[in-house]
């Protein structure tokens, strides 16, 4: 069963949403889910779709928020990672849409520490509603 939850970032004024389940699911829920209004420009990029991809990141240009959207809840080492992937899309998105640039070279660690927080809330079992379809 397809399940979601909202990560909110506050150092950064920002919220993202984790969505777990299958890409059709998560098409669906889009459509049926009173969605805030920082997804709006989203809907139909994301509902016009035929990705088939494993797993995606989902932005709004206009506020830095945005959506991750996950086959399958982490657990095997392939999907940690995969989810790691979109996590940092995720990281560079927020922090080059605030101007914190990555700097070549650099410990980064704005992108380091974001990247470690939304990890670590994405493997977190505890707190993921599930969605009715």
């Amino acid at each position: 069963m397809a399940k979601f939850k909202v990560i909110p970032i506050d150092l950064y004024k920002r919220d993202i949403t984790v969505f777990i389940g299958t890409h059709d699911e998560f098409k669906q829920w889009v459509e049926s889910y009173k969605v805030p209004s920082s997804w709006e420009q989203l809907i139909e990029s994301i509902v016009e779709s035929d990705d088939n991809a494993v797993a995606s990141y989902w932005y709004n240009n206009n506020n830095g928020n945005g959506i991750i959207e996950l086959c399958c809840h982490p657990e095997k080492k392939e999907e940690i990672g995969i989810a790691a992937h979109e996590c940092l899309h995720c990281a560079m998105h927020i922090l080059s849409y605030v101007n914190i640039p990555c700097i070549p070279h650099g410990a980064n660690e704005a992108y380091t520490y974001l990247l470690e927080y939304l990890l670590v809330r994405v493997l977190d079992y505890n707190d993921y509603e599930l969605v009715k379809l």
